[in-house]
């Protein structure tokens, strides 16, 4: 569970969870290859920023705990890696898109409205011009000191990205 209306309140990025969702894309334990999925269709469309604020995972009796070592000790870090996309990647995408792709910092530019059918909004996807998006470390009117405390112990400042 996670608060929807985030952003809005200018609560922090969570960087534990993002670096979690962020991992989730990939396909290969090397993390260079990625598929067709929710979280990389969040990030081709809005950037590796998924969410802000705190969030609860609710795990059935018995089921396994979120893999928080997954991304090491510096989910910032883990989250802004330069990739090299795997050769299975480049065969299928090309060697431009796939580096698209694995960049967390690389989003498609959207519309700002369409109409058509399904079909047309898929080619019009694929279609889409890639830019840059930065991935915000601090929100800004973060004036939490404990976050602002992890966030140095990770070798970033308090500037606001």
């Amino acid at each position: 569970m996670l608060d929807e209306d985030g952003r809005r309140k200018s609560l922090p990025p969570n960087h534990r969870v993002n670096a979690m969702i962020h991992a989730a894309r990939f396909t290969t334990k090397s993390f260079d290859t990625v598929g067709q999925s929710r979280n990389q269709q969040l990030k081709d469309t809005s950037g590796s920023n998924y969410v802000v604020g705190d969030v609860y995972f609710k795990v059935p009796l018995g089921g396994p705990s979120p893999d928080l070592s997954i991304f090491g000790i510096n989910p910032i870090e883990f989250l802004l890696q330069e990739r090299t996309a795997s050769k299975q990647m480049e065969q299928r995408y090309g060697k431009e898109i796939a580096a698209n792709m694995l960049n967390p910092r690389r989003k498609k530019t959207l519309p700002s409205s369409f109409s058509g059918n399904v079909g047309q909004f898929r080619e019009m996807l694929d279609n889409c011009k890639w830019e840059f998006v930065d991935y915000h470390i601090i929100a800004n009117m973060c004036d939490d000191d404990s976050y602002k405390a992890v966030i140095r112990s990770w070798g970033y400042g308090t500037e606001k990205k």
